[in-house]
């Protein structure tokens, strides 16, 4: 140990002295590290604190939250052990978790659950799945018992690291298990078993050239300890133990990609839960790169079709060195999160002036000047080193296929170890993937902070509106009887001394009048508007559902909106979230959203349904069915089968030869029917709502919707809106008279508007 110690201080030495040789020896040393250590793999998550406080109540309490957070739900772990060796008594405890923004938000909430501690149970620990609408500075935890909160159980807890905060960039989950696993000490473990270098696949995305040019490959707990730091480039790494993978799919709605090997993948086929969860994620619009494909027989790689990659998604050899950037520097610093924009450089920290009075970018680490990307280009193609291999298309599209998972996509790698590969290599993964599939603001249409302007498309246009012709009827008749009539009157009976009594309650009661007006109009029962897509997968038989649903509630407020613990919710804002710069106080629990998680539900309160004002949401559920849809056609005949239990209305398919066919009456829930060929031309939805996303649907919206959010309409929003004007070749839709109940939060509502639609591809 010794040694190890001055090894490392002399490793830093010569880092100070010469800063070529930085990042091999920080690798060497890490390796050693690494090597030395105990192989057993823990979940990348951090400790929000143990508190002592809670010993006076015969318990110790943790909180554990996963890194690389972003728009979606937060995985959150929460520890109990006991003061001695077992809890005393059986305790039913209510934790309450409160999230804040560095600044008051308009939909700042609690998050409350119950946690059972068994008596002469040595620990109890559960986990959370917390909806991320806004960044988390720091997060208060309430404890409670009963109803009451307990003494001392009250903490505000700032989260510890950069890799607690949401960087707008691509996220990644690595799937890895220890390499001890299964395996003796003195065998090494298969090339699929250790951890991915990942260094030239962040530079795909933006980060620097791997200034190392020695290192092939790094050893497992190197290239581990590259995954959780903060990445140079535009992509961030979460660290999955495939021994603690999540029990839900919510777990992996703040990643992009999971990155992960075939023999995982067909050994997660065991632990049926949480292969559900990962598979739900697939199909809500997730990207699974798998490699390793020929180790093992993984049960999804045989699922669907898969299609090799053409010469036109290889990335030429020709055109790498270009999309490098070679001029530039080799920025090998990390970001540095900011609550007032886009996330900055380091080195915007880190600058100073050369003989020529030039500013020239630092490294952060070293305090040296950043070295030239085509100087790191040319010490690496002079090594030979894997990052700058060159394939021609024919020798790389044998290697990675693709197919379509529901509303994901599945890329199978089939070399065993592709780390770390070439540019060239993960460049091409990248487009086969398609890049704007791996923004998620782009899938789901929402980005933190930031309002919608596709609230304005879907609001009830009858309810919550000023009476205004009313109150024009009404104020003119008010004038007429008090100006000519009432002086008329009153001077006619020699009281005109009456008219400064009869003024005032002629007012009162107009106004009284014009009150009861606005909630007779608006009546008692709650109003909504709903606007559902569903795309059908029949070779996965998966279903997406995306709900849109506007609510307008009088009395019912109280209650709040009730979801099923597997549905998605995001509150859809008009405008930014931060209305003004207020900070949060210590300990602040004075929030009027509760999200309240029950036994398989969660009821959400406040903002979701708010009294006498339009509140908006948008509610995501992957399923899987054993049958969807069965489709026979050839070029003179198209056959349907539905195996829903409901009937299908206006079916429209077009084949892969570009006819149109439509049944000419519904499909009833479990017959078959043949469909009748159409011409182009009768391609018209007269029977179903016009397109919510035009700008006809915005007329009533305000002029400075378009300066504040984005768009806010979804990836399958934008396809449906696409295929009101023409369907593509090899899919279908179909029309539901009726709305899906486990996707609506209230009952009794009077839903004004409805729009349910089934639609996918051919199979």
């Amino acid at each position: 140990m010794k040694t190890l110690v001055l090894g490392c201080r002399h490793a830093y030495q010569l880092v100070q002295a010469k800063n070529d040789l930085h990042r091999f020896l920080a690798i060497f040393t890490l390796t050693i590290l690494g090597w030395g250590c105990s192989p057993n793999l823990q979940a990348e998550t951090s400790s929000l604190g143990m508190t002592n406080a809670t010993t006076q109540h015969g318990f110790t309490f943790d909180i554990r939250i996963d890194s690389v957070p972003g728009s979606g739900y937060q995985p959150v772990t929460l520890n109990f052990r006991p003061q001695g060796k077992a809890f005393a008594r059986q305790r039913n405890l209510t934790v309450r978790i409160l999230p804040h923004d560095y600044a008051v938000t308009e939909i700042d909430y609690s998050f409350e659950t119950s946690v059972a501690l068994p008596e002469k149970a040595n620990q109890a620990s559960k986990d959370c799945f917390i909806p991320y609408y806004y960044a988390w500075e720091e997060v208060g935890i309430q404890l409670l018992e009963d109803g009451r909160p307990l003494k001392d159980c009250n903490w505000t807890f700032r989260l510890p690291s950069a890799r607690n905060l949401p960087l707008p960039h691509v996220k990644i989950g690595v799937v890895i298990a220890s390499v001890a696993a299964g395996t003796p000490a003195s065998k090494t473990p298969p090339a699929w078993q250790i951890c991915p270098d990942t260094r030239s696949l962040q530079t795909v995305f933006s980060g620097p050239l791997p200034e190392d040019a020695s290192t092939g490959r790094l050893s497992h707990n190197a290239a581990m300890a590259e995954l959780q730091r903060v990445q140079p480039g535009k992509v961030q790494f979460r660290l999955l133990d495939f021994n603690e993978l999540y029990s839900s799919w919510l777990g992996y709605s703040q990643l992009d990609v999971v990155l992960i090997a075939a023999p995982y993948l067909q050994r997660l086929e065991s632990h049926p839960q949480s292969y559900t969860a990962l598979t739900d994620w697939i199909a809500s619009g997730g990207t699974l790169w798998v490699y390793a494909t020929e180790q093992a027989d993984a049960t999804l790689l045989n699922e669907v079709p898969f299609s090799n990659i053409t010469n036109s998604v290889v990335s030429k050899s020709q055109n790498l060195e270009g999309s490098l950037n070679l001029g530039e520097d080799n920025n090998t610093n990390t970001w540095r999160y900011t609550y007032w924009g886009d996330p900055e450089k380091e080195e915007s920290y880190s600058q100073t002036s050369n003989l020529n009075g030039a500013v020239v970018s630092l490294n952060s680490t070293s305090g040296l000047p950043l070295p030239l990307r085509q100087k790191v280009y040319n010490k690496l193609s002079q090594a030979e080193h894997p990052f700058v291999l060159k394939r021609k298309p024919g020798e790389m599209t044998p290697l990675i296929r693709t197919a379509a998972f529901g509303l994901g996509r599945v890329v199978a790698i089939d070399q065993e170890a592709p780390f770390p590969e070439s540019y060239q290599f993960w460049q091409t993964v990248q487009r086969a993937t398609n890049p704007e599939r791996l923004k998620q603001d782009n899938r789901t249409g929402r980005k933190l902070d930031e309002g919608s302007q596709t609230y304005w498309n879907f609001l009830l246009g009858s309810v919550g509106q000023p009476p205004v012709k009313t109150f024009v009827i009404l104020n003119t008749i008010f004038v007429l009887l008090i100006g000519p009539f009432f002086y008329a009157y009153l001077r006619r009976k020699e009281r005109l001394f009456l008219l400064f009594f009869v003024a005032p309650a002629a007012a009162t009661f107009v106004t009284i009048g014009i009150g009861l007006y606005a909630l007779v109009a608006d009546g008692v029962q709650t109003r909504g508007r709903v606007y559902q897509l569903t795309w059908v997968d029949p070779h996965s038989h998966y279903l997406h559902t995306q709900s849109r649903q506007t609510y307008y509630a009088v009395l019912d407020s109280r209650k709040g909106l009730k979801f099923d613990n597997q549905i998605a919710i995001y509150p859809v804002p008009s405008q930014d979230i931060h209305q003004s710069y207020r900070n949060h106080s210590q300990n602040n629990s004075n929030v009027s959203q509760r999200l309240v998680q029950e036994k398989d539900d969660t009821r959400y309160r406040g903002i979701f349904l708010p009294p006498r004002s339009q509140s908006q949401l948008l509610a995501i559920e992957p399923r899987r069915l054993p049958d969807t849809l069965t489709m026979k056609n050839d070029a003179k005949a198209f056959e349907v089968t539905n195996h829903f239990p409901f009937d299908l209305h206006h079916f429209t398919a077009k084949d892969n030869w570009g006819q149109l066919w439509r049944a000419i009456d519904p499909i009833p829930a479990g017959a078959t029917v043949s469909l009748k060929a159409i011409a182009d031309k009768d391609y018209s939805l007269p029977m179903l709502e016009s397109d919510p996303l035009s700008s006809k649907s915005q007329a009533d919206a305000p002029i400075w919707r378009y300066s504040r959010g984005q768009s806010g309409a979804t990836a399958l929003e934008k396809t449906w809106s696409a295929w009101l004007l023409r369907l593509p070749d090899g899919h279908f839709f179909a029309a539901r008279t009726d709305l899906d109940p486990q996707f609506l939060g209230a009952e009794n509502v009077d839903w004004q508007n409805r729009t349910n639609i089934l639609m996918g591809p051919l199979p």
